[in-house]
């Protein structure tokens, strides 16, 4: 009897694991659900579901090492004829958003509710989403400045293949 005990065990557990797996699409399901109701409720505007690259960084940050991020996306975007797949969202009035508001959308969120939202923030951020879904989360801290050029590069490369550059 201890074995059929054990058996059944078992085999509830290995249902288990499989019902939570069919039931998680992505790693980044909660961090979906979060930026969704996060830019619905703060800009009104819904996740784009072609392709699109979110730039985010809230208030604790290297904000000189935001800012360095952010005049090489400004001289990126130089180079490939503006982003209407770029979205910046910040809480810091950076001195080149004057500049990149001409080349993408540039959100500031005012009364700094990204600060609070559960996205497991770093200096800057890039949520790489599609269909409504975040696809990939990338990280850039104050020493990560290949790092970012290499995420520029396959955006790039991203553009190309789809036709968009």
């Amino acid at each position: 009897m201890n074995i059929r005990v054990l058996i059944m065990t078992f085999v509830g557990i290995v249902l288990l694991s499989m019902n939570v797996r069919t039931c998680e699409k992505s790693p980044y399901d909660a961090y979906t659900k979060v930026f969704r109701e996060y830019m619905l409720e703060n800009f009104k505007l819904q996740v784009e579901q072609s392709t699109h690259y979110y730039f985010i960084s809230n208030t604790f940050v290297c904000r000189g090492c935001v800012q360095r991020y952010l005049y090489m996306l400004n001289d990126f975007l130089d180079e490939v004829n503006g982003g209407d797949d770029i979205t910046l969202i910040t809480t810091v009035p950076y001195d080149v958003l004057s500049r990149l508001r001409s080349k993408i959308c540039v959100l500031v969120d005012k009364q700094r509710n990204l600060d609070y939202e559960n996205l497991d923030l770093n200096n800057l951020n890039l949520f790489v989403t599609k269909d409504g879904e975040i696809g990939n989360v990338r990280r850039f801290s104050t020493e990560d400045e290949n790092e970012f050029r290499t995420a520029l590069s396959e955006i790039m490369a991203n553009r190309i293949v789809l036709g968009r550059s």
